[in-house]
């Protein structure tokens, strides 16, 4: 038995080893390892055969404890250990269709917090925003909990309910959100025109395809003559890093788009632009927020640091390491950060995100938000405004306002107009632009028009 338990634990260690290493010897042939992996193999055999409770040390609880004690040791929130049912749950989600909220997790300062919302989903449409940290699920704490366990409880039957308890750091009292889970379809690439000359481009993330839809908007953008462009990726999670590189390519004509440093030097790399920007020359300014992460910021750093275009909203995420992801032997999957990638400049974005050359806040929610939804919906103020005003008129928006100061609640009406947006959208299609209630996209258009009108008059002359 000990000896089987030695082979199975040295095996598993193993593969892990030589997967990493790219072909370098494996670390097993080193005595000093054959050493550790022995005392490894001891304490396993001592467990497995001691512990007064045997529920807890079969084969696969021991291995797995094994697996999480090495990955814990690494500090690193991006490299994990997913078990097969995650795993494929994980390449179902990158492939762009999946079940759930609708909104990306990670572990940010020891707390499961809101990395970015996708577009359209249930949390998107919510007013849960990145950076938001979530303290319970249906009432329970999730403290202890790991990613995986908190996802599990996240997701469930479409149409079923969920409540989330949120803190946030402009509220000093924690917040509650009920989601309806659905199918989550993401489109990684969608486009508009504003005013009839400014192109609006939104990527949702950075997907294997999202290039090769990226350059069919932008052509079909061209045709119609715009003469400025407006790229988004608030709340893009990021993606692939080849992927990144080749949207990036799609707007520089030279300079270094990002290079990747790893532990081999002989393996780092530097990727430059090959002359493909499709509008190398028209105005540009990519939107930007605390959602935005790892490829998206890949794409924001290099549009700032070649100057090719004007970053506007919010410092992003700070997200910097590039993952291989290893299949192992039992179906399971192991995402390991192998090397950290650099902006143009040289600067590593890791936990410090890239500053947008314009800081511009989106609107604020106030503190008390979900007590005055409450209200609202209780007394059905704005589903009966959106049953019998459907366009609206500013006069009767002034009504709207009116009614709800009688039920003494007063809010921004920027934030008026988002929940009659949201009340609209549980029965249709949710739209791309909302200039509305969108701040940020609102300085961009100006920003654009000035910069145009002032070409205009440069060529009139």
């Amino acid at each position: 038995m000990k000896k089987l338990i030695w082979i199975l634990v040295a095996m598993l260690i193993a593969t892990i080893a030589v997967g990493a290493s790219h072909g370098r010897e494996a670390a097993t042939d080193n005595i000093e390892v054959c050493e550790d992996l022995s005392l490894l193999n001891s304490v396993f055999d001592i467990l497995k055969n001691t512990y007064y409770d045997e529920s807890k040390v079969s084969t696969d609880v021991l291995v797995q404890g094994a697996i999480e004690g090495m990955l814990a040791t690494l500090d690193d929130e991006h490299t994990s250990y997913m078990p097969r049912e995650e795993f494929e749950e994980m390449q179902t989600d990158i492939e762009g269709q999946f079940g759930g909220l609708g909104m990306l997790i990670g572990i940010r300062d020891d707390i499961l917090t809101i990395l970015s919302l996708v577009e359209g989903s249930p949390a998107g449409r919510s007013d849960l925003k990145p950076g938001d940290r979530i303290i319970k699920i249906d009432g329970k704490s999730i403290e202890g909990l790991t990613i995986e366990e908190a996802v599990k409880l996240l997701r469930g039957e479409v149409g079923s309910k969920v409540k989330l308890t949120i803190t946030r750091e402009s509220s000093t009292r924690s917040l509650n959100f009920t989601l309806i889970r659905a199918i989550i379809k993401v489109e990684s690439v969608k486009s508009d025109i504003i005013d009839d000359s400014i192109g609006y481009i939104h990527i949702a993330q950075f997907g294997k395809l999202t290039a090769m839809h990226l350059r069919k908007h932008l052509y079909e953008l061209k045709e119609k003559n715009i003469n400025a462009l407006i790229v988004d990726v608030r709340n893009n999670p990021g993606g692939f890093l080849t992927s990144a590189i080749e949207i990036t390519d799609l707007f520089l004509q030279k300079g270094i788009i990002v290079s990747t440093k790893g532990r081999d030097p002989a393996e780092d790399q530097t990727f430059e632009a090959h002359a493909n920007a499709i509008l190398p020359n028209m105005p540009l300014i990519v939107l930007i927020n605390k959602g935005s992460a790892s490829a998206a910021e890949i794409f924001a750093a290099a549009i700032k640091d070649n100057h090719r275009g004007f970053l506007l909203g919010q410092k992003t995420f700070g997200k910097s390491s590039v993952q291989e992801v290893w299949v192992l032997p039992n179906g399971a999957g192991l995402r390991v950060t192998a090397s950290l990638y650099y902006t143009p400049t040289g600067e590593l974005i890791h936990k410090k995100g890239v500053m947008p050359d314009k800081i511009v806040e989106a609107v604020e929610i106030p503190e008390n938000i979900d007590e005055l939804i409450e209200i609202i919906e209780e007394f059905a103020i704005i589903k009966d405004f959106v049953a019998t005003h459907t366009p609206y008129t500013d006069e009767e928006f002034e009504e709207l306002t009116q009614l709800l100061l009688e039920h003494e609640i007063q809010l921004e009406p920027r934030l008026v107009r988002k929940l009659i947006r949201m009340e609209v959208e549980k029965y249709d299609v949710p739209k791309l632009i909302d200039l509305d209630y969108d701040i940020q996209l609102q300085y961009a258009i100006n920003m654009l028009q000035t910069i145009n009108a002032f070409l205009e008059t440069q060529q009139s002359r």
